[in-house]
């Protein structure tokens, strides 16, 4: 039997996730990954085609790090902010990390002040 089949095995049998983690010997991670394959699919993608295309164009896109320096607040910030669609981003790579076009951040920092003013 393979580490997947066990691992839904012992799902079934009502052992928590730690503890098939422990007897399959794979992490707790892993063991979430097997047993929930639709959660890990990303709602953004970018493909191949349109990266090399921003890349033609010399786009320059900043990292949530970089957009938190310009903004002056924390990082995760940024992350909540663009989970709630204040701030576009673009995903990026296998990891589907977030890169920000900066013209577009400060526009959109613009239009929200001038909406609170």
């Amino acid at each position: 039997m393979n580490t997947r089949n066990k691992i839904v095995t012992l799902n079934r049998r009502g052992l928590p996730n730690m503890e098939i983690a422990r007897r399959v010997g794979v992490s707790r991670q892993y063991v979430w990954a097997v047993l929930n394959p639709e959660k890990r699919k990303r709602k953004y993608n970018l493909s191949a085609a349109v990266r090399s295309a921003l890349e033609d164009t010399g786009i320059a896109l900043m990292s949530i790090a970089g957009v938190a320096r310009l903004l002056g607040v924390h990082p995760n910030t940024i992350r909540r902010w663009s989970d709630e669609g204040l701030i576009p981003c673009i995903r990026l790579g296998p990891r589907h990390d977030r890169r920000f076009d900066p013209q577009l951040v400060m526009e959109t920092i613009w239009k929200s002040d001038s909406r609170n003013s």
